[in-house]
């Protein structure tokens, strides 16, 4: 994708323009509201959609970020493999491997519910994270889940 290119939000009603428009959004998103990122879906305890500005491998790149609780992320692969949620499972960032500015990420944390203050959080982290690439990223110690 070039910055002339538009953005559709992947299924984000009203969320249908370009990269640098998207750019002049988020700035003003942040300069009205404080708030670095836009909500491409209303967020629910279990997760959230939303697009921030950030770095990515020495370029400029707008992350379509998915961020979900950990334990809602293993239960639907338990319940999509039709297999029992396993003990544990460690938070990760997942890359998806396209080229452009805007790039999908997938963030599954072991937190117990998604706001705004998780998803300043999550950017806080990926910003200053700087050995991100394409792919799974695991961190931090198993986490217990049914619990």
């Amino acid at each position: 994708m070039t910055t002339d290119q538009p953005f559709s939000g992947r299924g984000s009603p009203g969320l249908s323009c370009t990269y640098t428009e998207l750019l002049e959004q988020l700035q003003k998103q942040d300069s009205q509201n404080h708030r670095p990122y836009l909500l491409l879906e209303p967020i629910n305890p279990s997760q959230a959609r939303f697009i921030f500005s950030a770095h990515f491998e020495g370029q400029a790149v707008i992350w379509d970020t998915t961020l979900v609780i950990l334990q809602h992320y293993q239960q639907l692969q338990a319940d999509k493999l039709q297999q029992p949620l396993p003990p544990q499972a460690q938070q990760f960032i997942d890359i998806t491997a396209t080229s452009g500015p805007i790039r999908p990420i997938l963030v599954a944390h072991a937190i117990k519910q998604v706001n705004h203050s998780s998803i300043l959080k999550t950017i806080i982290m990926l910003r200053n994270y700087k050995r991100l690439h394409v792919g799974r990223h695991y961190y931090g110690e198993l986490h217990q889940l049914g619990t």
